[in-house]
């Protein structure tokens, strides 16, 4: 039972992990998109 929450645990931690590069991708993405958005309204 230990183990398996250990396990379980370890899990979510790389879904987490995961999650997080996925949205500073999209973030950094975002900003990029935003500054050519900036530059060519101007």
């Amino acid at each position: 039972m230990t183990f398996y929450s250990h396990v379980n645990i370890e899990g979510s931690k790389k879904k987490q992990e995961v999650v997080l590069e996925k949205y500073a991708a999209a973030c950094r993405h975002q900003f990029r998109c935003f500054i050519c958005c900036w530059l060519t309204r101007r």
